[in-house]
């Protein structure tokens, strides 16, 4: 049976790799979220850290054939320390990734899907830098989705940032930007 969620944890969080489907299909796209859950006054860095920080970078190991997009990130939380200004997540957040599966795979295969971490963990008074190891195994099938993770995948797609309707413009001016 396939293995449904990677656990790990470190000094002042938790960390779990979670698919949304554990049969993903083949041809399709597979959605992943890395839950992490810091410990109350500690957190991690949005993909854009601000002034300071080490923003969250994802090494996966796929099977031949397979990729993985970017880390997406819902809307951050500002923190402003010293007068310096940072984009974090301070509570549990769910980083999502796409996985495009080949169509070349077929139904019975097994998915060993590993991925590592680099990231920090931090409060106001210090840092800690970490490599997370976390890894499944996955078996294609259906591509149904996991109803036991529908609610979290949701959320986590409710707490991404929307894209401007319009692209942005700037303009010089002399000395003014």
């Amino acid at each position: 049976s396939a293995l449904a969620v990677s656990t790990t944890t470190g000094p002042h969080f938790n960390a779990r790799l979670i698919p949304e489907s554990r049969t993903p299909a083949a041809g399709k796209h597979l959605t992943m979220a890395l839950m992490i859950e810091p410990d109350k006054g500690w957190h991690i860095y949005w993909r854009n850290p601000g002034e300071t920080g080490l923003p969250p970078r994802a090494m996966w190991t796929l099977p031949a054939g397979f990729s993985a997009g970017e880390l997406q990130h819902p809307v951050p939380t500002e923190q402003v320390v010293g007068g310096l200004v940072s984009n974090i997540h301070e509570h549990r957040v769910a980083l999502l990734t796409e996985l495009s599966v080949p169509g070349t795979v077929t139904v019975g295969t097994p998915l060993p899907l590993g991925l590592k971490v680099r990231l920090a963990i931090c409060s106001e008074g210090q840092c800690i830098p970490h490599n997370l190891k976390l890894a499944l195994q996955l078996v294609v099938g259906d591509g149904t989705p996991d109803p036991g993770q529908a609610d979290l995948f949701r959320r986590a797609r409710a707490e991404l940032p929307v894209p401007l309707a319009q692209p942005g413009s700037y303009q010089i001016s002399a000395s003014n930007l």
